[in-house]
């Protein structure tokens, strides 16, 4: 079992305040899953466009293990001083503790991001810390495994990463068919708006959530011009009919 998915299944505690002993846990309903066979995003067109990227394969896209740096944490976490300190605290204070820690393109100061606060598309919240240390960009990364994600958060973990780990309201729709007949494809960075070939403004094609409807559960077939969104909340391409796709938007 590889770091992820320990981190994706670990027990991250309960309180009796939050709604999981109702709803179940992230870590709870993690457990039993196949991270590796399930699909990299998914998406439901019932009441508009929406794309669920996978949190497992998003991060096994964008983020390497950093096992020595990963042992100078958990060493510094476990000094006797550090018992009754916050994770949160001890990140900040470890980073603190290095020379030649820097935050974004190896200016400022390490930044801390919880992607429940702003547009976000992954299947689970995560929090991190970013930072820049001998030329190469690391984070501190924490799974939400909890229910109420105010807490039950993970042990937090060192990881080499790219830019790319910003992209967590990035995703794809495209077109299954014949590339050389359609190739209609439709990318977001905001989770809402989904742009024609990644492009907005005059010209640029017709944003895939602004055209008209057919659905299949009111009697209607395809149209073209249309998105026709099927009984099992999928939808046909309204280019020319083949099933649309989400996926992952690629790391690197």
């Amino acid at each position: 079992m590889n770091i992820i998915e320990k981190m994706l299944r670990e027990n991250t505690g309960a309180h009796f305040l939050d709604s999981g002993s109702a709803y179940g846990r992230n870590h709870e309903r993690n457990q039993s899953r196949k991270f590796k066979s399930e699909p990299a995003a998914t998406a439901d067109f019932k009441y508009g466009v929406e794309v669920t990227v996978n949190l497992y394969h998003w991060l096994a896209d964008r983020v390497t293990f950093a096992p020595n740096l990963d042992k100078r944490f958990q060493r510094f976490c476990a000094r006797e001083e550090h018992a009754n300190e916050s994770y949160f605290a001890l990140v900040g204070m470890w980073l603190a503790s290095l020379d030649g820690v820097t935050g974004l393109y190896g200016e400022g100061s390490p930044m801390t991001v919880n992607t429940y606060n702003g547009e976000d598309l992954l299947s689970q919240t995560i929090q991190y810390t970013y930072f820049t240390l001998d030329h190469t960009s690391y984070i501190l990364l924490q799974i939400h495994g909890g229910a109420d994600v105010r807490g039950g958060y993970t042990v937090p973990r060192v990881f080499e990463v790219s830019e790319s780990i910003f992209d967590n309201a990035r995703a794809s729709i495209y077109c299954s068919g014949d590339r050389d007949a359609c190739g209609a494809y439709w990318d977001t960075d905001d989770t809402c708006h989904w742009y024609r070939e990644g492009s907005c403004g005059l010209g640029a094609g017709t944003q895939l959530e602004a055209y008209d409807r057919t659905s299949e559960e009111k009697g209607e077939t395809w149209e073209a011009g249309k998105l026709h969104v099927l009984a099992d909340r999928s939808a046909l391409c309204p280019c020319c009919g083949s099933p649309l796709k989400p996926g992952m938007f690629p790391g690197g």
